[in-house]
């Protein structure tokens, strides 16, 4: 028998349970406003760090070699900012606070003072004002994720071929070898015109097999950065020797030269990186060629090599 009082008790559970539900509700709606908040916040804080490391991989480049190649802070900074505001980070964001210096590999630790021989790494920070959508109702405006990136720039130092593998004797300069992993570019006969073009005269360290034979089976000898070797003079026989590599082994190692020379004096050049390749393909002819090379992680030849991931190139690691 259902008695008055258990239907007053009923009604005043059946309204704590409504109060309970409404409870909930606020606090889930305001939980759901909150995660969508903070996805936005996530998402520009990814953005972000897409950006900065864009810059800083990019502006690496340059400090392949700073010393020989004219490069100053200001260059790189410039670079940095360029690919940022590319980007998508405003001048703001960025604030004046990039960096160029030092990646000490031991310590983990960036020095941003160090001397421009030592420059190897660009560390690239941003921050960014986020608006909330909801979080004014607990009483937060906004938040300010920010990110930053470090890339190191780095090569291999020497080089040695043998038996068909690592390096041969052709060079190319800098600003025909600046592409990344497995991006084909091309360099062409009408780059450069006639005279020296990357022909490495290096017979007598491999015991003057040819400069022909060497492209196709390695250059049984040792290189190192800062080696000084004198060129061919032509153009002559490039064309045979790259299409007859490429079809026994397209991976190799090349240098590469600041100053390829012009000419047909004798001009010589001297290293200053490596840069390891896949010849993608040789087309035209003798007077008129384009080699598509990729840059690839390549072996550099001869006895105690290692793999090698730092091709002169693209070099470029992130490291924080």
């Amino acid at each position: 028998m259902v008695t008055k009082r258990s239907r007053i008790d009923r009604a005043e559970e059946s309204g704590s349970v409504i109060v309970l539900v409404a409870l909930s509700l606020v606090a889930l709606f305001a939980f759901a406003a909150l995660s969508i908040d903070l996805s936005h916040v996530y998402q520009q804080e990814r953005d972000l760090q897409s950006a900065t490391d864009a810059a800083a991989l990019s502006a690496a480049i340059l400090l392949t070699n700073p010393v020989c190649c004219g490069v100053t802070a200001q260059s790189v900074i410039d670079r940095a900012t360029a690919v940022a505001l590319a980007n998508g980070v405003t001048n703001t964001e960025i604030d004046g606070s990039i960096q160029v210096g030092h990646w000490d590999t031991n310590s983990a630790t960036f020095n941003p003072s160090a001397a421009q021989a030592n420059w190897n790494a660009v560390r690239v920070p941003a921050r960014r004002s986020v608006a909330l959508a909801f979080g004014p109702i607990i009483g937060m405006g906004h938040m300010s994720p920010g990110a930053h990136s470090i890339a190191m720039s780095g090569g291999l130092g020497s080089a040695e071929g043998a038996n068909g593998a690592g390096f041969i004797p052709f060079t190319i300069h800098p600003l025909q070898a600046t592409n990344a992993f497995y991006q084909p570019y091309s360099f062409t006969k009408l780059d450069i015109g006639s005279g020296n073009f990357g022909k490495m005269d290096i017979s007598s360290i491999d015991g003057g097999q040819g400069w022909s034979a060497d492209m196709t089976s390695g250059c049984n000898c040792s290189t190192s950065v800062g080696q000084f070797y004198g060129s061919i003079p032509g153009v002559d026989g490039i064309f045979g020797a790259f299409s007859t590599r490429a079809s026994a082994d397209p991976f190799a190692i090349m240098a590469v030269s600041a100053d390829l020379g012009s000419g047909n004096a004798n001009h010589g050049e001297t290293i200053i990186g490596f840069v390891g390749i896949e010849i993608m393909s040789v087309t035209g002819n003798n007077g008129n060629w384009t080699i598509t090379v990729e840059n690839v992680p390549v072996d550099s030849g001869g006895s105690g090599s290692s793999t090698t991931n730092t091709p002169f190139a693209f070099g470029r690691f992130l490291v924080q």
